[in-house]
């Protein structure tokens, strides 16, 4: 895991989920990190007392690309709703950067609206 070694200077795959979602989402982290990808997922990298909101957008500047876990309980989380649509401009803004959506459950993918926080 990253938490064992100092910070990438880059991370391959940014890890965007729902607490909820914590289990699945781990398991999925470990199958890439074995893969030898840097990962960022929030409970590996953050540490108590970092300022969240300003350590989640450095880690996502610094991330090649971001995967964005749907699930029934993640349409309802606010701050998943705010990292997508940092993650969306990303994916505008620099085409090298790729947001990768994955639904967990039989979840409705969101309309354009999830993105334009309506």
């Amino acid at each position: 895991m990253n938490k064992e070694k100092q910070k990438p200077e880059r991370y391959d795959v940014f890890l965007s989920y729902c607490h909820k979602d914590t289990d699945i989402v781990t398991h999925i982290a470990h199958s890439l990190l074995a893969k030898g990808l840097n990962i960022f997922i929030d409970k590996w990298e953050l540490k108590l007392g970092d300022v969240l909101l300003k350590e989640i957008e450095k880690s996502l500047e610094l991330s090649k690309s971001g995967v964005i876990f749907f699930s029934k309980s993640a349409l309802e989380s606010n701050w998943l709703q705010q990292e997508y649509n940092h993650m969306a401009s990303m994916a505008i803004q620099d085409s090298t950067f790729r947001l990768i959506p994955i639904r967990l459950d039989n979840c409705s993918l969101p309309a354009s609206e999830y993105v334009n926080g309506n």
